[in-house]
């Protein structure tokens, strides 16, 4: 499982849903079985959500998958959600999108 979780809400979604990015892979289907992994690890605070998967192009050659669970409403909701994956022993933080 992951060190670190990223939990992110983008400001300019202001009233719209949020989605917190929790993990990365270079591999789709990494990022498909790490969620599974996280669902089964806090099945309190995430078995309710849904897996979305970003394809981030950085360069050319350096392709990666965004693992993000969502929907949450806002900021607000993303930091609570870290807060309590904290309190079970999950790194994380909340950064802007």
């Amino acid at each position: 499982m992951s060190d670190l979780l990223r939990v992110y809400f983008d400001p300019s979604e202001i009233g719209r849903d949020g989605y917190p990015h929790v993990w990365h892979s270079e591999s789709e289907a990494a990022v498909q079985k790490e969620w599974a992994a996280l669902q089964k690890a806090h099945p309190q605070l995430l078995g309710s959500l849904s897996l979305m998967i970003e394809r981030v192009d950085k360069a050319e050659t350096v392709i990666f998958y965004r693992l993000q669970a969502g929907p949450l409403a806002d900021k607000k909701a993303a930091g609570q959600l870290c807060g309590s994956l904290k309190q079970q022993g999950q790194d994380c933080i909340v950064v802007a999108k």
